[in-house]
């Protein structure tokens, strides 16, 4: 068992590494940290951790609380993954650190996201919420997730996937997704300028329960408008 009113490491050995955290226990039934910091040479995350490890058994009675919030900078992305990201990507990766704030809570038997955010200024924006129980047993999982995605400057997606004639505008994405066991129910709704395009997915199982038996459909409406062909 491991209990602290503080803890603080720092290296610089091939980066800068420095950790701080208050009100530290760490045992044989979970871990917990308060005013959690770690940052990087360029990158920094704050948060609070309180985790049981009975949270991931299977009817257990343990519990977790994150909340967390990141900035990733794109220097300390690079270096991490080093020769594992692709050079193309690596070429038109934007300068522009990502931020990003998550809050979740709950168990494997019930668990909520009460907020996932990312913002990567001038490119895009991701906010998504939702809920799930049930989370190892493939049968019985339920759970819904809504998300809303927005772009704005897509120039450095365009350039790796050499969409030299195709612009990627603006556009904003919502989508809810509902499962119940093998079922699944996706809704999306797609804008770009003046034009919408509505679609559905969604599967019916049989009684066997399996995905390689369910039977999907899918139903999709839009507003008519020039697509946009120029670059941005």
């Amino acid at each position: 068992m491991l209990k602290c009113d503080s803890i603080l490491y720092a290296s610089s050995i091939a980066h800068d590494i420095n950790l701080e955290a208050k009100n530290v226990y760490l045992d044989s039934n979970g871990i917990k940290m308060d005013a959690l910091k770690f940052d990087l040479t360029h990158s920094s995350l704050q948060g609070e951790i309180d985790l049981q490890w009975a949270a991931f058994e299977r009817g257990g009675d343990g519990r977790m609380d994150i909340n967390m919030n990141a900035n990733i900078a794109q220097q300390d992305v690079s270096d991490l993954l080093g020769s594992h990201m692709p050079q193309e990507w690596a070429e038109v990766y934007p300068k522009i650190p990502i931020q990003a704030d998550i809050r979740m809570e709950g168990c494997v038997d019930s668990l909520q996201m009460k907020e996932c955010h990312i913002d990567w200024p001038t490119i895009l924006q991701v906010s998504a919420s939702g809920w799930a129980s049930h989370l190892t047993d493939s049968t019985l999982i339920t759970g819904n997730l809504s998300c809303q995605i927005e772009s704005e400057n897509l120039s450095c997606l365009r350039k790796y996937l050499k969409l030299k004639d195709i612009a990627l505008p603006p556009m904003s994405l919502s989508t809810d997704i509902g499962m119940q066991g093998s079922k699944f129910d996706i809704n999306a709704i797609l804008h770009e300028g003046g034009g919408k395009l509505q679609n559905r997915l969604w599967s019916k199982s049989s009684s066997s329960s399996s995905l390689n038996s369910a039977s999907f459909s899918f139903k999709a409406s839009s507003t008519r408008k020039k697509w946009n062909t120029m670059q941005n």
